[in-house]
C-alpha cells in the first residue's frame, strides 16, 4: 500500500497541476484575450466612425463656402443708391401685402446701417387684416428672396361692429429690415 501512495500522490499532483493550467487558460487568459480583442474591434470601429465624420464636416464645409460665395446675391437688394433700395423695398412689401389681402395703413421707411448685416434700409409697416391674410403675407415675407428681416412685430384685435367676418380682424406693426447691397456702377 505505500507504493500505491508514493505513486498515486504524484499522478494526483500532475492532474492537479494540469487542472490549475487548464482553469487559468479558459477562466482567465481567455476572457482576457476576448476582452482585448473585443476593445480592439470597438477602437476599429471608433476611428472609421471618426473618419466618417470627418469627411462628412470637410464637405460640409466646402457646401457652406460654395453656399457663401455663390448666393450671397440672394439675401441683399441689389441697388445703386440707397434711395433706389428705399423705393424697391417699399414697393415689394406693398406687391405682397396686396397679393395677400393686407389693407396698408402706412410704410414708413428708415435708412439703417448695422454691424450685422452692413448697409440696410428699414420700414415700419402698419396694416390691418384678417388672421389668414396675415398668416399668408407673413410666409411670403418670411421666404422671400432678397430677404426680409422681421425685427419685431406688434399684433392687436380690433373690434369691427356689424362686421361678419369668420376670422378676427387683427391691427399690425413690423419693423423690417432689408440688407442692401449698393453697387459702385451705379446701375443695376
Amino acid at each position: 500500500m505505500t507504493f500505491r501512495k508514493i505513486h498515486a500522490a504524484p499522478t494526483a499532483f500532475w492532474l492537479c497541476m494540469i487542472a490549475v493550467v487548464l482553469l487559468s487558460v479558459f477562466g482567465v487568459i481567455r476572457p482576457a484575450a476576448d476582452w482585448k480583442s473585443e476593445i480592439i474591434a470597438r477602437r476599429d470601429a471608433a476611428r472609421i466612425e471618426d473618419a466618417k465624420l470627418t469627411a462628412s464636416v470637410a464637405k460640409l464645409k466646402t457646401e457652406l463656402a460654395a453656399l457663401s460665395d455663390n448666393h450671397t446675391d440672394l439675401l441683399a437688394w441689389p441697388a445703386g443708391q440707397i434711395g433706389e433700395a428705399t423705393a424697391r423695398v417699399q414697393s415689394e412689401i406693398s406687391a405682397i401685402a396686396s397679393r395677400n389681402g393686407v389693407a396698408v395703413r402706412s410704410v414708413t421707411p428708415n435708412i439703417k446701417s448695422t454691424d450685422d448685416i452692413g448697409t440696410a434700409v428699414s420700414f415700419r409697416v402698419e396694416a390691418e387684416a384678417s388672421l389668414d391674410a396675415l398668416v399668408a403675407f407673413e410666409i411670403e415675407l418670411d421666404f422671400h428672396q432678397p430677404v426680409f428681416l422681421v425685427e419685431q412685430a406688434v399684433l392687436r384685435r380690433l373690434n369691427r361692429t356689424g362686421a361678419e367676418i369668420g376670422q378676427p380682424v387683427v391691427f399690425v406693426q413690423w419693423d423690417i429690415l432689408a440688407p442692401v447691397a449698393l453697387s459702385t456702377e451705379g446701375n443695376l
